[in-house]
């Protein structure tokens, strides 16, 4: 039985499809904002499993979304649809910029009541490991309980193509604060070799990515592809879509408990 829960990420098109498959659901808040359809399904979901609430940064920087969206309206989204934990707002080409807009995201959140406050996941960056720890500490020095995001872009800047650096990451992280969790932001192209290193690695909460997605709409080769972030108002489901969600969902499974060739 894995440990690790799962957020397979889809377009407005697939979620309901995907969302059977899911332990946990992340949502894009520039995408909430603008469309309606997808916010109303974000808000049912929450009802019934964990929701996490992503600002969109990411997507922003790469070019995928372009509405940035606001600390202030993050949390304004957050509560109207009882969403459990929110990303932080962070820049992922500055961490010294990131900390200190992460503080700032802080502070505001600090303002909210107990009965409104969700679960933060800060995003660290550093341009190596050292810088990236240290701006770890003192965020989670802020915020107390919370969650630590890693990125895929700082496995693929910083990890020199070690598919265990982010779990060893994940158990420096438990190890030193008992009240953090570790969530793994994304999957690069080395995703299901980086599974099959964590199947005795107890560090690490829950990863999301829309690697499922993107396999099953683009038949692109899940082992070698680069897997970025895609276009999330795609209405149109391709063929067999379900049928191939379903073996990749088994497959990553596989690669889990360490067997990252079976099925193939």
């Amino acid at each position: 039985m894995k440990d690790i829960q799962f957020a397979h990420i889809g377009s407005i098109g697939t979620a309901e499809l995907l969302s059977v498959h899911n332990d946990l659901e992340m949502f894009l808040a520039p995408l909430v904002i603008r469309c309606e359809k997808y916010a109303s399904y974000c808000k049912s979901r929450s009802k019934d499993i964990y929701t996490i609430l992503d600002s969109g940064v990411l997507e922003l920087f790469s070019g995928t979304e372009n509405i940035e969206v606001s600390g202030k309206q993050l949390l304004e989204l957050a509560i109207s649809m009882d969403i459990n934990e929110i990303v932080c707002p962070d820049s992922p080409d500055d961490p010294r910029g990131s900390l200190l807009l992460t503080k700032d995201f802080i502070k505001l959140w600090r303002k909210l009541s107990e009965n409104e406050k969700p679960q933060l996941m800060i995003v660290p960056h550093g341009k190596d490991f050292r810088e990236w720890m240290s701006n770890a500490n003192k965020l989670i020095h802020d915020v107390g309980k919370c969650t630590v995001g890693i990125p895929r872009l700082f496995a693929k800047n910083c990890g020199e193509g070690q598919a265990d650096f982010r779990g060893n990451i994940a158990k420096k992280m438990t190890q030193s604060y008992r009240n953090v969790s570790v969530h793994l932001l994304g999957a690069g192209d080395n995703f299901l070799l980086e599974l099959s290193t964590l199947n005795e690695n107890h560090s690490i909460r829950s990863i999301d990515s829309t690697f499922v997605h993107r396999y099953a709409s683009t038949k692109l080769d899940p082992e070698y592809s680069y897997v970025s972030p895609i276009e999330l108002n795609n209405d149109s489901i391709p063929i067999n879509f379900e049928k191939t969600v379903i073996s990749l969902i088994k497959k990553l499974e596989n690669s889990l408990m360490g067997d990252h060739k079976k099925n193939e």
